[in-house]
């Protein structure tokens, strides 16, 4: 059985460069929300998941193969 990084990388050579930056696009939202996931899931001392001055809103989406984040943080009190 051929290993899976091995099986993607095949795979890569039967795309063009345009498909490979859609590609590249998406492994990268891919991997930013890993970090989001991890960088929110260890809870503080008051069990909250967010630092308590910061509350973050997030778009993630795709336009016309582009990956498209709009992210922005509103401190509360």
């Amino acid at each position: 059985m051929i290993p899976i990084q091995e099986q993607i990388v095949d795979k890569l050579k039967n795309f063009s460069e345009i498909e490979l930056q859609e590609i590249l696009n998406f492994a990268d939202f891919l991997l930013w929300q890993r970090r989001k996931q991890e960088v929110s899931s260890p809870r503080e001392e008051t069990g909250n998941s967010k630092p308590a001055n910061m509350d973050e809103e997030c778009e993630v989406h795709y336009v016309g193969g582009v990956l498209v984040v709009k992210a922005s943080s509103v401190k509360t009190k």
